[in-house]
Protein backbone atom coordinates (compact mmCIF):
# COMPACT_ATOMS: atom_id res chain seq x y z
CA UNK A 1 0.00 0.00 0.00
CA UNK A 2 0.97 3.35 -0.82
CA UNK A 3 1.33 5.79 1.63
CA UNK A 4 1.32 9.61 0.85
CA UNK A 5 3.61 12.02 1.76
CA UNK A 6 3.09 14.54 4.61
CA UNK A 7 4.15 17.51 1.83
CA UNK A 8 1.24 15.84 -0.51
CA UNK A 9 -1.89 15.49 2.27
CA UNK A 10 -0.86 19.27 3.14
CA UNK A 11 -1.64 20.39 -0.70
CA UNK A 12 -4.61 18.35 -0.78
CA UNK A 13 -6.46 19.71 1.96
CA UNK A 14 -5.47 23.56 1.88
CA UNK A 15 -7.22 22.93 -1.70
CA UNK A 16 -10.43 21.64 0.01
CA UNK A 17 -10.61 24.37 2.21
CA UNK A 18 -10.06 26.95 -0.37
CA UNK A 19 -12.86 25.26 -2.12
CA UNK A 20 -15.16 25.41 1.15
CA UNK A 21 -14.13 28.86 1.75
CA UNK A 22 -14.91 30.17 -1.77
CA UNK A 23 -18.61 28.49 -1.19
CA UNK A 24 -18.56 29.93 1.92
CA UNK A 25 -18.36 33.50 0.36
CA UNK A 26 -20.44 32.41 -2.80
CA UNK A 27 -23.53 31.78 0.28
CA UNK A 28 -22.57 34.91 1.87
CA UNK A 29 -23.39 37.09 -1.55
CA UNK A 30 -26.02 35.23 -3.00
CA UNK A 31 -28.19 34.02 0.25
CA UNK A 32 -29.35 37.08 1.17
CA UNK A 33 -30.01 38.27 -2.96
CA UNK A 34 -32.21 35.08 -2.75
CA UNK A 35 -33.62 36.00 0.53
CA UNK A 36 -34.64 39.84 -0.76
CA UNK A 37 -36.37 38.43 -3.98
CA UNK A 38 -38.15 35.63 -2.19
CA UNK A 39 -39.74 38.57 -0.05
CA UNK A 40 -40.48 41.05 -2.89
CA UNK A 41 -42.14 38.37 -4.57
CA UNK A 42 -44.57 37.74 -1.66
CA UNK A 43 -45.19 41.00 -1.01
CA UNK A 44 -45.74 41.96 -4.66
CA UNK A 45 -48.29 39.24 -4.65
CA UNK A 46 -49.96 40.99 -1.10
CA UNK A 47 -50.43 44.12 -3.03
CA UNK A 48 -51.96 42.21 -6.30
CA UNK A 49 -53.94 40.72 -3.80
CA UNK A 50 -55.25 43.90 -2.14
CA UNK A 51 -55.72 45.45 -5.45
CA UNK A 52 -58.03 42.22 -6.42
CA UNK A 53 -59.86 42.40 -3.05
CA UNK A 54 -60.97 46.36 -3.60
CA UNK A 55 -61.81 45.70 -7.42
CA UNK A 56 -64.34 42.91 -6.13
CA UNK A 57 -65.47 45.19 -3.22
CA UNK A 58 -66.18 47.63 -5.99
CA UNK A 59 -68.03 45.27 -7.54
CA UNK A 60 -70.01 43.77 -4.70
CA UNK A 61 -70.97 47.61 -4.01
CA UNK A 62 -72.12 48.39 -8.12
CA UNK A 63 -74.38 45.03 -7.77
CA UNK A 64 -75.95 46.08 -4.88
CA UNK A 65 -76.69 49.41 -6.12
CA UNK A 66 -77.85 48.87 -9.09
CA UNK A 67 -80.92 46.37 -7.77
CA UNK A 68 -84.15 48.20 -7.27
CA UNK A 69 -84.40 49.29 -3.72
CA UNK A 70 -80.64 50.14 -3.63
CA UNK A 71 -79.30 52.55 -1.18
CA UNK A 72 -76.40 54.00 -0.17
CA UNK A 73 -76.27 52.24 3.10
CA UNK A 74 -77.02 48.95 1.54
CA UNK A 75 -73.67 49.51 -0.85
CA UNK A 76 -71.67 50.45 2.08
CA UNK A 77 -72.58 47.61 3.98
CA UNK A 78 -71.90 45.04 1.01
CA UNK A 79 -68.89 46.63 0.87
CA UNK A 80 -67.91 46.43 4.26
CA UNK A 81 -68.72 43.03 5.06
CA UNK A 82 -66.64 41.92 1.88
CA UNK A 83 -63.88 44.14 3.01
CA UNK A 84 -64.14 42.62 6.77
CA UNK A 85 -64.35 39.22 5.96
CA UNK A 86 -61.27 39.52 3.64
CA UNK A 87 -59.60 41.20 6.53
CA UNK A 88 -58.59 44.61 4.45
CA UNK A 89 -58.40 47.51 7.43
CA UNK A 90 -59.94 51.05 6.80
CA UNK A 91 -60.75 53.96 9.04
CA UNK A 92 -64.49 53.94 8.58
CA UNK A 93 -66.64 52.80 5.65
CA UNK A 94 -68.06 56.20 4.64
CA UNK A 95 -64.71 57.14 3.68
CA UNK A 96 -64.00 54.36 1.81
CA UNK A 97 -67.11 54.08 -0.52
CA UNK A 98 -68.17 56.47 -2.84
CA UNK A 99 -71.35 56.19 -4.92
CA UNK A 100 -72.54 58.85 -7.92
CA UNK A 101 -75.11 59.54 -8.17
CA UNK A 102 -76.94 58.03 -5.11
CA UNK A 103 -78.82 54.68 -6.10
CA UNK A 104 -82.18 56.24 -4.41
CA UNK A 105 -82.14 59.04 -7.61
CA UNK A 106 -80.80 57.54 -9.91
CA UNK A 107 -83.39 56.63 -12.49
CA UNK A 108 -83.66 53.36 -14.33
CA UNK A 109 -80.80 52.58 -17.40
CA UNK A 110 -78.62 54.89 -15.82
CA UNK A 111 -74.94 54.15 -14.61
CA UNK A 112 -74.17 54.32 -11.32
CA UNK A 113 -70.33 54.55 -10.00
CA UNK A 114 -68.87 52.64 -7.13
CA UNK A 115 -65.68 53.44 -6.03
CA UNK A 116 -63.61 52.10 -3.28
CA UNK A 117 -60.68 53.81 -1.61
CA UNK A 118 -58.16 51.66 0.73
CA UNK A 119 -54.86 53.23 2.56
CA UNK A 120 -52.54 50.56 1.69
CA UNK A 121 -50.24 51.82 5.03
CA UNK A 122 -52.27 49.57 7.71
CA UNK A 123 -52.52 46.42 5.18
CA UNK A 124 -49.33 45.00 4.72
CA UNK A 125 -46.98 42.71 6.95
CA UNK A 126 -43.80 44.09 6.35
CA UNK A 127 -43.40 47.60 8.37
CA UNK A 128 -44.48 51.05 5.53
CA UNK A 129 -41.16 52.04 6.14
CA UNK A 130 -39.77 49.30 4.05
CA UNK A 131 -41.33 50.09 0.80
CA UNK A 132 -40.87 53.75 0.54
CA UNK A 133 -43.28 53.02 -2.91
CA UNK A 134 -46.34 52.49 -0.62
CA UNK A 135 -45.98 54.72 1.91
CA UNK A 136 -48.91 57.09 2.39
CA UNK A 137 -50.48 55.39 -0.67
CA UNK A 138 -53.99 54.07 -1.49
CA UNK A 139 -55.29 50.94 -3.88
CA UNK A 140 -58.85 52.60 -5.48
CA UNK A 141 -60.99 50.65 -8.06
CA UNK A 142 -64.62 52.06 -10.10
CA UNK A 143 -66.69 49.76 -11.00
CA UNK A 144 -69.91 51.49 -13.03
CA UNK A 145 -73.35 49.52 -13.82
CA UNK A 146 -76.22 50.88 -14.98
CA UNK A 147 -79.50 50.37 -12.78
CA UNK A 148 -81.65 47.44 -13.53
CA UNK A 149 -85.33 48.20 -15.10
CA UNK A 150 -88.39 47.81 -12.85
CA UNK A 151 -89.53 45.21 -16.47
CA UNK A 152 -88.52 42.24 -16.38
CA UNK A 153 -86.85 41.01 -19.79
CA UNK A 154 -88.33 38.15 -21.52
Amino acid sequence: MKYLSNKSRSRRSSAGFRKRGAACVEMAIVLPIMFLITLGTLETCEAIFLIQKVKIAAFEGASVAVRRGGSDEGVENAVSSYLDARGVKYESISTVVSIDPSPELTPELEPVRVTVTIPTSDNFRMPTSFYRFWTGGEVSAEVVMFKESATSAP
